[in-house]
């Protein structure tokens, strides 16, 4: 992962000191261009705990 800038460090502050729940994500320029993007386990956990997806419910791509 790229160090983050001063204002990305702010803004998570700001973020986490009003319980504002984050993950980061960070596409690479592979996973642009084929349109897949591997989720790490924090950010697969931070979406099922969301309710905004659930991985393990995803079907598998042939």
């Amino acid at each position: 992962m790229r160090k983050l800038s001063t204002i990305e460090i702010q803004r998570i502050k700001l973020l986490t000191e009003n319980s504002v729940g984050i993950t980061l994500l960070e596409p690479t320029r592979t996973g642009l261009g084929k349109s897949i993007l591997d989720a790490t386990g924090p950010v697969r956990n931070f979406f099922k705990r969301k309710k905004i997806h659930d991985f393990q419910l995803q079907k598998k791509r042939n």
